[in-house]
């Protein structure tokens, strides 16, 4: 019988993963596309903004303390909600919210459904927030440097 270090020790060891989507940076996305409407007439969708997409800048975020509560250790990169039907918000603007835990609703899942904030107030909070975020992680000093951002 082969054990599984017998078969590495003939050389048919795993070949290594290679690093999952989620792990690498993505370049910024063209959101514009040409479209058909009904009739049969074609046109060129709105352009709308390059989001960007960064594993280490949510990291960051979700080392943070809860933007909500305050609680430290359970925190998650929040975005707000989506300005469009299927699409991701840049997560430039995300900040942090904490997780549900044993006995705890966190804040991310009461923000994701409209619970914690009102809805017409949601998006000024969240932009508040995010403003907050970028300042801590830029006063820190921890700001990646492939992510790129000026405050309009």
């Amino acid at each position: 019988m082969l054990t599984r270090s017998r078969i590495q020790s003939r050389g048919f060891s795993k070949p290594p993963k290679p690093p999952r989507l989620r792990d690498m940076e993505r370049p910024p996305q063209k959101l514009a596309r040409s479209v058909n409407f009904a009739g049969g007439t074609s046109g060129i969708a709105i352009e709308k903004e390059n989001a960007v997409y960064s594993e280490p800048y949510r990291r960051l975020v979700a080392a943070l303390p809860c933007a909500a509560c305050k609680v430290e250790g359970h925190s998650q990169a929040a975005h707000q909600p989506p300005t469009g039907k299927g699409r991701k918000e840049d997560d430039r603007a995300c900040f942090p919210l904490c997780c549900t835990r044993p006995g705890v609703v966190g804040c991310h899942v009461e923000f994701d459904q409209y619970r914690l904030v009102p809805g017409p107030a949601m998006r000024e909070q969240a932009r508040t927030w995010g403003r907050q975020t970028r300042a801590e992680i830029r006063n820190s000093g921890n700001w990646p440097a492939s992510v790129e951002w000026s405050e309009a």
